[in-house]
């Protein structure tokens, strides 16, 4: 990108059976699916949450 940023596009709809425990948790996250892998998704899914149920919060993210 022009302005140095990295753009990664992920398909969290594909199946990811065949790939590690990590990406398959973070696939499952992606959907809105629980994950009870490590404190770092644990850490995560609780951000989302705080967000999601801050309707500031998520307004200012999308702006």
């Amino acid at each position: 990108m022009p302005d140095g940023a990295t753009k990664v596009i992920s398909n969290s709809q594909k199946s990811a059976a065949n790939q590690s425990e990590d990406l398959q948790a973070l696939a499952k996250l992606m959907n809105n699916e629980l994950v009870n892998l490590n404190k770092h998704f644990d850490c995560a899914q609780k951000k989302i949450k705080e967000i999601n149920e801050d309707l500031e919060k998520l307004i200012k993210i999308y702006k």
